[in-house]
C-alpha cells in the first residue's frame, strides 16, 4: 500500500487550504490522449481485456468535482491522467464530495477500478462510496453502492449491473476512514479508472 500525502495531519490548526469545496464542476480536465505518463498499466493497449467474449478498454474523458485542493494542484483531472503519483484531493476532510467523469459519449460499461490515497493513519479502515451513472448529467441512478463497504486494499473494483450504459459517472465519498491522533483522513483518489465498450 503506498502511503500518501493527501492526509492532513492534527496540528491543532485550521484543516484545509486553497480549494474550492462546494462549487459544481471545478477543475475539469480532458484527457487529450498523446503519450500519457508510463506508470499505470490500464493506460497502455494491453490493458483491453475480455471478460465475457465482449472487447473493453479503460474509458476516458472529462473529470470534475465539486470540491478540489487547488492550492496543492489535486484537481478531478488528475483521476484520469495515467500518473499514479497525481491525484484529485476534496478542498476539506468532509464526506460527500464526488467526482464525475464525462465519457464524452454513451459507452456500455463493464466494471470500474478506484486507487485510494491511504496516509499511514487510515491503514486497514475502509472509504464508503457510492456510484452513480447518467445519460444527460441530469437524473443519476445508482449504479454501484459501497456505501458500507469493507475492502481496505489500496486499489477496488466494483461490476456495473448488467447491461448498465451511461455517459456520466459520478462517485461520491460517503464516508472517511474515522480522525485518529496522528491526523485526518480526506477523500482522495489516485486513478478513477472505468471500464467498458
Amino acid at each position: 500500500m503506498v502511503p500518501g500525502s493527501g492526509g492532513k495531519a492534527n496540528t491543532g490548526g485550521a484543516i484545509g487550504s486553497g480549494g474550492q469545496g462546494g462549487k459544481t464542476g471545478v477543475g475539469g480536465s480532458r484527457n487529450t490522449g498523446g503519450t500519457p505518463p508510463a506508470n499505470d498499466p490500464s493506460c497502455l493497449p494491453s490493458a483491453s481485456a475480455t471478460d465475457s467474449g465482449a472487447p473493453e478498454a479503460r474509458l476516458f474523458g472529462t473529470a470534475t468535482s465539486d470540491s478540489e485542493e487547488i492550492s496543492k494542484g489535486n484537481t478531478a483531472g488528475k483521476v484520469l491522467d495515467c500518473n499514479l503519483s497525481t491525484r484529485w484531493c476534496a478542498a476539506d476532510n468532509k464526506a460527500g464530495h464526488y467526482v464525475t467523469i464525462d465519457l464524452d459519449g454513451v459507452h456500455l460499461l463493464s466494471h470500474l477500478e478506484v486507487m485510494w490515497e491511504y496516509p499511514l493513519w487510515a491503514v486497514g479502515v475502509p472509504y464508503m462510496y457510492i456510484v452513480e451513472v447518467s445519460v444527460n448529467s441530469l437524473a443519476y441512478t445508482m449504479a454501484i453502492d459501497k456505501s458500507v463497504n469493507t475492502e481496505t486494499t489500496q486499489t477496488q473494483s466494483a461490476d456495473f449491473p448488467s447491461a448498465t450504459s451511461a455517459r456520466y459517472v459520478r462517485l461520491t465519498v460517503v464516508g472517511l476512514p474515522p480522525p485518529t491522533a496522528s491526523g485526518v483522513t480526506w477523500a482522495s483518489i489516485y486513478e478513477l479508472r472505468i471500464f467498458g465498450e
